[in-house]
């Protein structure tokens, strides 16, 4: 009898707990996005929500399938690598949004996003800039090359200035960039680039970042192989700027 009486007990804590999981309202479906959010029915969607913003803070940006697949989103440490662009006076869209690319595997994995189902992502806006058109844009990913719609936000020259020789810039340039950024050619001041730029895990010393991105082109150059001229250019910048190879243990191998 008392076993039974156990085995109820049990039997009735069970059922509640998967009552309760029944229960749990999944916030994420579109019936939740906010009132007078509009998107393309049917289809995926990149939505920023300008309306809703206070200055200073992130820009609510929503990513909605409305469609009947699942979608598979690649992360870095919960990051979509979704970042903010501004128009320049040419009306070219320019990435102000800094990236640096872990050096940890388990960084990197993928979210899926199902069908009728929405992800909220706080869209960058830095402490400081100036007010013009933006957007914001995915990077890295396979399945999704799109941008949001555009309004009004706060971009930064120096993020901008910072982004244009950051790790994602770097992996997707060809030698002759990768040349300049090593040789420091026709290149913005670092004066230009504040200090939040810096990355904190590599302890670098102040008036470092030059440096930091330098060595982080002829690692490329190096690992890549990317001919006689790559190699050129490593062994230029190391006798142009010696100070270079404190930033970079792989010297060790005849440079």
């Amino acid at each position: 009898m008392k076993k039974f009486g156990i085995a109820v007990l049990l039997l009735s804590q069970l059922t509640a707990s998967v009552w309760a999981l029944e229960t749990i309202e999944d916030k994420t479906t579109l019936s939740h996005l906010p009132q007078g959010l509009t998107f393309s029915a049917g289809k995926l969607s990149l939505v920023a929500d300008y309306a809703h913003h206070v200055t200073g803070t992130p820009i609510p940006v929503y990513l909605i399938n409305d469609s009947s697949r699942t979608l598979t989103l690649s992360t870095q440490d919960g990051d979509p690598s979704l970042k903010l662009e501004r128009q320049d006076a040419f009306g070219i869209w320019q990435r102000a949004q800094i990236h640096y690319y872990s050096f940890c595997g388990n960084s990197y994995f993928q979210r899926a996003l199902g069908a009728g189902h929405f992800f909220e992502f706080q869209g960058y806006q830095p402490g400081r800039g100036q007010e013009q058109k933006i957007r914001f844009a995915f990077y890295d990913q396979q399945d999704i090359d799109m941008a949001s719609n555009e309004g009004m936000g706060l971009a930064n020259e120096n993020d901008v200035r910072a982004a244009s020789v950051d790790d994602m810039t770097l992996q997707k340039s060809d030698v002759e960039f990768l040349r300049r950024v090593a040789l420091w050619e026709d290149m913005p001041e670092e004066a230009q680039i504040v200090e939040e730029f810096r990355i904190p895990e590599l302890k670098l010393r102040k008036n470092a970042f030059v440096s930091e991105r330098q060595a982080k082109a002829l690692r490329i150059l190096h690992d890549n192989r990317k001919g006689d001229r790559a190699q050129e250019t490593v062994r230029e910048a190391f006798e142009k700027f010696p100070e270079l190879k404190e930033y970079c243990s792989w010297t060790q191998r005849g440079y």
